[in-house]
């Protein structure tokens, strides 16, 4: 954008709005006229940007009684309250729908494309919007005092099919780590059997009576205050830097060496077991050798196999199984901001079979890592090319 361009907040060309309070009663039907989309299916299989599944839905009888409103297909959603914030999700609707109160609403006018709007939400990090607060949580006025650069609409069009080509791009990219994931599934149960069912008996025990070191992160007085971020020093880990069972480097936050001494908590060591336990619970991800002696923040909570019955990949996959994960349903306390405390997580009861078996299994998955290596130079190149189309975008 190269010529001088309107700048207007986002009040005056978009309705913001909050979604409403969704009572388990209703919860569940899947046949009816309105999806009713809850934070966490922002990160259903299919969801990666348009909210395509859902595991709800109201008729219009329901929608009136719990006074949701039914946005409209181009409606931007986002977490607003908790540690999901931090996760940076933004998605869009396809269809007319509601979502809950844990979820932010920006209904475009005429005269801002939704798709543009999308992308430019994708240079802003919604941590910026929220406030201090214990959740941290996103006020309406926030989001419509922001100001945004405000082309006229064939060039919002332009710079929106731009970006999306490269968004096209750079996700098929990535479907090399899902099929990676569905293979290591398929060798996992080939030789453990599904957990639930359990045929080759494995013995089952809870995370507590397996002698790991578990601990949580930083939280409370002795989080990092922001003017104590820096922009190099040793990686904070948080929960967004939790992805395809690995930590990332992107939108990575830094603290000084003296400040890591000081956090006697969030050591992290090399194949440490990272899990979310905020927000959207259950994210598992092995530490690479690259942020060995990091730190964690109160999202996470790591698990140290070392010198144990467990070998940390075997835990991983074990985790990603849906009869073990369904343990975390019953697990996690909270409404508004979900929580799996560690008293609770070490309850977590999953099959351990034979130390040597688990081995087998972790030799496979390190040669599939070591392909997805490979694949995700490939992947990294179409990132850095959207990121770069999108700095040139709306840079100014």
């Amino acid at each position: 954008m190269n010529n001088i361009v309107e700048r207007v907040s986002l009040s005056e060309v978009c309705r913001v709005e909050a979604g409403a309070g969704f009572p388990l009663e209703y919860q569940g039907l899947k046949n009816q006229e309105f999806p009713f989309f809850k934070v966490g299916d922002m990160n259903s299989e299919g969801n990666e940007k348009e909210m395509h599944v859902f595991g709800h839905s109201i008729s219009e009888e329901t929608r009136k009684k719990l006074g949701a409103i039914a946005f409209p297909a181009g409606t931007i959603v986002f977490p607003k309250i908790g540690a999901a914030i931090a996760t940076n999700k933004k998605r869009i609707l396809v269809k007319p729908s509601c979502v809950d109160n844990n979820v932010m609403a920006l209904i475009p006018s005429e005269n801002l494309l939704s798709d543009y709007l999308f992308y430019l939400l994708q240079k802003k990090d919604l941590s910026e919007f929220a406030n201090t607060g214990n959740p941290p949580s996103i006020r309406q006025t926030t989001i419509e005092e922001w100001v945004i650069p405000l082309p006229p609409l064939p060039e919002q069009r332009r710079i929106a099919d731009l970006l999306s080509r490269a968004d096209r791009l750079r996700r098929l990219r990535r479907v090399g780590d899902t099929l990676s994931a569905s293979l290591l599934q398929s060798v996992f149960l080939e030789m453990f059997g599904e957990p639930k069912a359990n045929p080759k008996g494995w013995y089952y025990f809870e995370l507590d009576k397996l002698k790991l070191y578990i601990s949580d992160g930083n939280y409370s007085s002795k989080y990092p205050r922001a003017d104590e971020f820096v922009s190099k020093g040793i990686p904070f880990i948080r929960a967004n830097n939790l992805k395809n069972h690995t930590v990332i480097w992107d939108d990575m936050r830094f603290i000084t060496p003296e400040k890591h001494e000081y956090l006697q908590k969030g050591h992290i060591r090399t194949d440490d077991l990272l899990i979310t336990t905020r927000g959207n619970i259950g994210l598992v991800g092995l530490v690479p050798s690259d942020f060995d002696d990091a730190n964690i923040n109160a999202q996470l909570v790591l698990i140290r196999c070392k010198g144990t019955k467990l070998n940390p990949r075997y835990l991983l996959w074990v985790l990603e199984m849906p009869s073990i994960r369904e343990q975390f349903d019953y697990l996690q306390t909270g409404t508004a901001l979900q929580q799996l405390p560690v008293g609770n997580l070490i309850q977590l009861e999953i099959p351990v079979p034979p130390l040597s078996e688990q081995e087998q299994f972790a030799a496979v998955v390190r040669r599939v890592e070591s392909l997805r290596g490979r694949a995700g130079e490939s992947a990294r190149q179409g990132e850095g090319l959207f990121q770069s189309l999108l700095d040139e975008a709306f840079r100014g």
